[in-house]
């Protein structure tokens, strides 16, 4: 697991009444995961961003990267019209020998990834990045979660791609969703796999002078 990068410091004992959240991420399940954690939000995902892999960019590299470019891009839209607030940006990424599975292209990619990831532990790395505005204090993580599934037949694969769930997720699977029933085991963060590692996020939301009472 990747330690904390402090990218510019906070102000020491730092508090903030009234700071919003703000989530640079059109993610439902991102969302989803806030909501149920009782964290008050609002959406502003940026819209247009490569996420193409650069060249030789291993997968910690390529979430650490596009979470601070979402984050950062998102506080470009907003401007000064929302206050003192925090934007997060997040991205998630799987990673199995080295090679990086993103969100499959179609039901072939997605067939070929299930193929692949059968059987075997593979890591689910989720970049966040969080900067407070208006004064640019960030904190940034990158969260690593080890998944290992269960035997899959090629039948069952065939029959869940079909169900469309695995087309909008890093690695095409959803832990949360039909594909839980194939996950054997894990270690480290269920939340991190879902898309948004809860706990290293609240630290870092608290060390940048957000409250539970915001």
């Amino acid at each position: 697991m990747r330690g904390i990068i402090h990218k510019i410091p906070a102000s020491k004992g730092a508090g903030y009444s009234n700071m919003k959240l703000i989530l640079a991420s059109s993610s439902p399940r991102r969302a989803e995961v806030l909501r149920d954690a009782g964290i008050a939000f609002e959406i502003c995902a940026p819209q247009g961003l490569d996420e193409t892999s650069k060249p030789g960019e291993s997968a910690q590299a390529l979430v650490a990267r596009l979470a601070e470019a979402k984050a950062r891009a998102a506080a470009k839209q907003i401007g000064g019209a929302k206050g003192i607030c925090i934007v997060v940006g997040a991205d998630t990424s799987v990673e199995l020998d080295g090679k990086i599975f993103g969100k499959p292209r179609d039901a072939a990619q997605a067939r070929e990834m299930l193929a692949a990831l059968r059987s075997r532990t593979h890591h689910v790395l989720t970049g966040i990045f969080l900067l407070r505005l208006p004064d640019g204090a960030a904190r940034s993580a990158v969260e690593t979660t080890s998944v290992t599934f269960a035997p899959i037949e090629s039948g069952e694969i065939e029959a869940y791609v079909s169900s469309c769930e695995p087309m909008d997720k890093a690695g095409a699977y959803a832990i949360q969703g039909v594909a839980g029933r194939y996950i054997s085991r894990i270690e480290g963060c269920y939340f991190n796999v879902v898309g948004l590692p809860l706990a290293r996020l609240h630290a870092l939301l608290r060390d940048l002078g957000w409250s539970d009472k915001n």
